[in-house]
């Protein structure tokens, strides 16, 4: 196991072939609460970054707020998730950027994104077939 990190149901448990041990490096964790008042972790994120070899990964978790008509809010929860978690991707100069803050090679999101279709269910069924 590399590392493991949970924000009260949300978990990431990042494991790692044995052969990659000694290229694995700079393995850090975050975590971002969105519940009430942005302090509850029922919604939220979690992350496990690390270097492999001279690949930097970042690996996302998330929760994220649900009901049909409240995109909107889904939305700002995933740009405040991407802002704290990857702080660097919106910086347009190197020199901007401090050396722990190193732009990802790779980003993986994951979780539960409580995304929905938005339309009558008879059309959406008739489309799906």
């Amino acid at each position: 196991m590399v590392h493991s990190l949970s924000l009260q149901a949300t978990h990431l448990v990042v494991f790692a072939n044995i052969k990659l041990a000694s290229i694995i490096s700079g393995v850090s964790s975050k975590d971002v609460p969105l519940g009430f008042g942005k302090y509850l972790g029922n919604k939220g994120a979690v992350s496990v970054s690390m270097s492999i070899g001279k690949t930097r990964l970042s690996l996302i978790t998330c929760h994220l707020h649900s009901g049909q008509d409240i995109v909107e809010k889904r939305n700002e929860d995933l740009n405040e998730i991407l802002n704290h978690l990857l702080p660097s991707a919106g910086k347009s100069k190197k020199s901007q950027i401090a050396p722990e803050e190193k732009p990802f090679d790779c980003v993986i999101l994951m979780g539960d994104l409580n995304y929905r279709i938005n339309g009558d269910k008879s059309a959406i069924f008739e489309a799906m077939n």
